[in-house]
């Protein structure tokens, strides 16, 4: 029998929840630090692509606030934009894991404009390029931020992406 993996069980809380409500997901292609799968629904006739990435602990972990940061690598941000120019229809899931605690984890899915929003377009070397995600206790939904966009201007997304993207 094989080893599991910590990032098995992250991406598989993500998968689950897809394939419940009869999303079929197939891998793709998996870079460093993610994976990108093609999505199939009952629900909508195109596919859509989606790169999971994920952090088990949160790099702040207060009382009343969690923040997960994400990073990004070139050959991520050129996938990402290879999508866009195709006119496929992209998401990025970001898996925010609480490891001590994990019903308190989050998931939040963004729109390719809302990631490119918080990262931005170009990838310059030496330069990092990361989204992060803050979930506030009683606050609705989740803020997201990141190099390109500042945290007083953050996009708040929604918990329910399932609804939200018809998923």
């Amino acid at each position: 029998m094989g080893n599991v993996n910590k990032e098995d069980f992250y991406y598989g809380a993500f998968l689950s929840k897809l394939t419940k409500s009869g999303t079929i997901p197939v891998l793709i292609n998996a870079t460093e630090d993610g994976l990108f799968y093609k999505l199939s629904s009952q629900n909508t006739k195109e596919e859509i692509m989606v790169l999971m990435k994920y952090r088990s602990t949160p790099d702040h972990n207060g009382k009343k606030v969690k923040r997960w940061d994400f990073s990004f690598t070139k050959a991520e941000i050129e996938q990402l934009r290879s999508f866009h120019q195709k006119g496929v229809q992209h998401l990025t899931a970001l898996i925010g894991g609480v490891h001590s605690n994990l019903p308190q984890s989050e998931i939040a899915v963004l729109t390719f404009e809302e990631s490119i929003a918080c990262i931005g377009l170009d990838y310059i070397p030496g330069e990092s390029r990361r989204i992060t995600v803050r979930q506030e206790k009683y606050a609705p939904g989740l803020k997201v931020y990141g190099t390109s966009l500042a945290d007083k201007q953050y996009i708040r997304v929604d918990r329910d992406f399932q609804n939200r993207f018809h998923l």
